[in-house]
């Protein structure tokens, strides 16, 4: 049985490696604009009362949180074993939430 060009999903494996590349496209904004908004708290938290540097706001934190996710970009461990595309997505939503928490707990106690 041959796959046309539509096809996304193997029916017979279950495979959707293909749908990895367009997941990433759709949800590069969204985790983009969430990972601007936790370095803006956590900018306005640390940086601001301790260095005395000025606030930031969306568009600049957006830049820079792109830039640093460029940076940032070869962070996914490579097993030999493609990871489904909802993993890697939870992945990345599960550590920006991780260093949220854990910046709004630090700044508490500052």
């Amino acid at each position: 049985m041959s796959k046309g060009p539509i096809d996304l999903l193997d029916k017979d494996t279950g495979d959707t490696s293909c749908l990895v590349p367009i997941v990433n496209l759709l949800s590069l904004p969204i985790t983009a604009l969430y990972r601007a908004f936790a370095l803006a708290k956590l900018w306005a938290w640390f940086a601001v009362p301790f260095l005395g540097a000025p606030a930031l706001g969306m568009a600049p934190v957006y830049g820079l949180a792109l830039t640093v996710g460029l940076f940032a970009a070869g962070y996914h461990r490579f097993t030999g074993v493609q990871d489904p595309w909802w993993w890697m997505l939870a992945l990345s939503i599960t550590h920006t939430t991780y260093y949220l928490v854990m910046g709004f707990i630090v700044q508490g106690f500052l």
